[in-house]
């Protein structure tokens, strides 16, 4: 996980659960009429999905607090899934599974899981599976069905796989990657739409013939083609459709009651870090980063860059950025949530190894951080938080004053599921280390109110898990 100055997520995924902890009775699909009402008029909660809490015969314990993160309760285990795919099947070997809730029906009857189901082979000892003629060290099976809390039942989609075939020079991995992923378009009334990502299963080296490296410690071909499909949630097939058409194979957001969606491209200009700037990552279960942001009907489309550009001081360019998320506000207007780092264009003039950089930060200006919401309509940007504001926040809620030198750390992420009634909510976990007295002060915020003016402490029950709201 990276750590920087003001590193501020908000995330938002399409997910949720029964809040009095029994499953609703199925009957009515993803988004049916009747069941979308009771959810509506239901305590709204805060779920999120604990695989620590795995035993012999469950993958982990689904939770929930109320929205000032009280009330801890627990609402159902999610028992562990068994291999579908003949990426596991066919090779004889058991397989351990690791699961992760993708995105929920916004009737709490459906749960998109994504498992996977992992093997290590011991080549020096003679352990041998062998790829296109290549020994394999991993095999990592991704498969994505639909879990129904009602039945206990899961209801394969489809899988991929990669082969980590071993290192090259300088530890650069090489990979091949096979199948289709699957990411959530939106949830309709009988069935989930995807985006179909589909590899070209060709051997790639990290670093070269352009594979990403997409988190500290993962790896994806960037080449893929996307399609978009339906996954009925009466009959449980999938299917194509023509209910909409996927600017990219990657889709990094989506949510059913605005039609926002949201894509990233692994291949976008500057994606790479630095000792000294952080841009952007390749999206995980936690973060959520759009380099092109459109609706259902793709006829607006909002590039990420062009958007800092507008948010960002004069002379900044951006560095960390995340998307906040969607909903409809009481004005009816389609309000989607960002946050930017900026730093100023002179930082470009020193390299990440420079000695000046390592001895004594150069003579610029300061980092600047906003949090804005952008009017996915007509285009206008409303600025909410810039780096004053986080400042004299941050220094309300700890006890030692912040002083010049001092690191102010925040990680955040994005609750899935507001709307106009919550309202936007913004979850900061904030360190403070003094540098004169070598002093670290933590505290959990939530920002909430229209303009997100309102911040309160509050304890976070597991760090980072608590995401989706229904």
């Amino acid at each position: 996980m990276k750590k920087l100055c003001f590193y501020v997520v908000i995330f938002v995924v399409a997910a949720l659960f029964s809040g009095c902890g029994q499953p609703t009775p199925p009957g009515k699909g993803g988004d049916g009429s009747d069941s979308g009402k009771q959810a509506e008029n239901a305590e709204k909660r805060i779920y999120w999905f604990d695989n620590n809490a795995k035993t012999e015969t469950q993958s982990g314990i689904v939770y929930s607090v109320n929205l000032g993160y009280k009330d801890k309760r627990q609402e159902f285990g999610i028992p562990k899934p068994e291999p579908q795919s003949n990426y596991a099947l066919k090779t004889g070997f058991v397989f351990y599974p690791y699961v992760n809730i993708v995105s929920i029906s916004k009737n709490k009857e459906f749960i998109l899981f994504s498992t996977e189901f992992g093997k290590s082979f011991d080549v020096k000892n003679g352990e041998t599976y062998l790829v296109d003629g290549k020994k394999v060290e991993d095999i990592e099976v991704n498969e994505y069905s639909i879990y129904e809390p009602s039945t206990k039942e899961f209801h394969y989609i489809g899988a991929s796989c990669i082969y980590h075939l071993g290192y090259v020079e300088d530890l650069k991995e090489k990979i091949k990657e096979v199948g289709h992923k699957y990411h959530p378009a939106g949830w309709l009334d009988d069935e989930l739409l995807l985006v179909e990502t589909t590899k070209d299963e060709k051997i790639y080296t990290e670093r070269q013939d352009a594979a990403v490296k997409v988190t500290e410690s993962n790896i994806e071909v960037p080449y893929a083609t996307a399609k978009a499909v339906s996954f009925s949630l009466k009959d449980f097939t999938l299917s194509p459709t023509d209910k909409f058409k996927p600017l990219k194979p990657w889709t990094s957001y989506s949510d059913t009651n605005t039609g926002i969606v949201g894509y990233f491209d692994p291949r976008y200009p500057l994606f790479r870090r630095a000792l000294h700037i952080y841009y952007p990552e390749y999206p995980d279960l936690f973060n959520s980063v759009i380099t092109t942001l459109t609706d259902f009907k793709g006829e607006k489309t909002y590039d990420l860059y062009e958007l800092a550009k507008e948010a960002l001081p004069k002379d900044y360019i951006l560095g960390d950025s995340s998307f906040c998320g969607a909903m409809i506000d009481q004005n009816g207007r389609r309000m989607c949530y960002y946050y930017m780092e900026g730093h100023h264009k002179d930082i470009l003039k020193y390299k990440s190894n420079d000695p000046m950089w390592r001895e004594s930060y150069p003579p610029i200006p300061r980092r600047e951080y906003v949090v804005f919401g952008l009017d996915f309509d007509t285009g206008k940007i409303e600025k909410y938080m810039d780096t004053d504001k986080i400042n004299s926040v941050v220094q309300g809620f700890v006890k030692l004053p912040i002083k010049t030198g001092d690191l102010i750390t925040i990680f955040a992420r994005t609750l899935d599921g507001l709307t106009k009634e919550i309202g936007p909510m913004v979850l900061f976990f904030c360190d403070v280390t003094h540098n004169r007295s070598f002093t670290v002060e933590s505290a959990d915020l939530l920002a909430y109110g229209p303009k997100l003016d309102k911040i309160k402490k509050v304890e976070i029950p597991i760090i980072f898990q608590c995401r989706f709201i229904r």
